[in-house]
């Protein structure tokens, strides 16, 4: 996590060293990228840097919680919209996160998207493990109505909402690689199959 000299930053020179880093970590691997480059771009000196973050590693994992409190913070409000019904949200999720639906988001999440793919996936399962229950739990679980769905254990609302998240979050991916529309197709006949359930009755 940053320092607390990081969060006493102006915004804007917070925003400018975090745009710095989300642009680096898109042009090349995880690997291959340079504090140098980050801290030249965000225009801080060296020193200052490791005033607000142990190393890059740390940073990354900073930009990747933001990433999930951001997606959570959509999924929230449109789980109010749909009035807690989970697939029409995720259904609704994918559509302003691609920029399929008026008032989308979909700039920050191709800005988002450019950071996974490039890092092939890797990163994809750091930001699903990053949207663990105790990540969102309490606000989005409180919103999803579970009558709708087939719950057995007390844990399976935490399970359902894990899994639509790990076929989400690969598939809003894959969006910025070939057409979105046909990504959809493809996204909703899987939530269909999820919703359904795959074994015989």
């Amino acid at each position: 996590m940053p320092s607390d000299t990081f969060f006493r930053l102006p915004e804007e020179k917070r925003r400018r060293l975090l745009a710095a880093a989300q642009a680096e970590f898109a042009r090349v691997p995880y690997d291959e990228t340079s504090i140098n480059r980050i801290i030249r771009e965000a225009g801080i000196p060296r020193g200052s840097f490791y005033m607000y973050f142990q190393d890059k590693e740390d940073l990354f994992r900073y930009l990747l919680r933001d990433y999930t409190g951001w997606i959570g913070q959509q999924l929230l409000e449109l789980l109010r919209r749909e009035e807690g019904d989970l697939f029409a949200a995720f259904r609704g999720l994918f559509d302003r996160l691609t920029g399929l639906a008026a008032g989308s988001e979909g700039e920050r999440m191709r800005q988002i998207a450019q950071v996974l793919w490039r890092n092939a996936g890797a990163q994809q399962g750091a930001l699903l493990r990053s949207i663990s229950p105790p990540a969102l739990a309490d606000p989005i679980l409180s919103e999803i109505d579970a009558s709708r769905l087939s719950l057995e254990r007390e844990e399976d609302l935490e399970e359902i909402v894990h899994i639509l998240f790990s076929v989400t979050i690969p598939t809003l991916c894959a969006a910025e690689q070939e057409p979105a529309a046909l990504v959809r197709e493809h996204y909703l006949a899987r939530l269909d199959i999820l919703s359904r359930g795959m074994a015989a009755r």
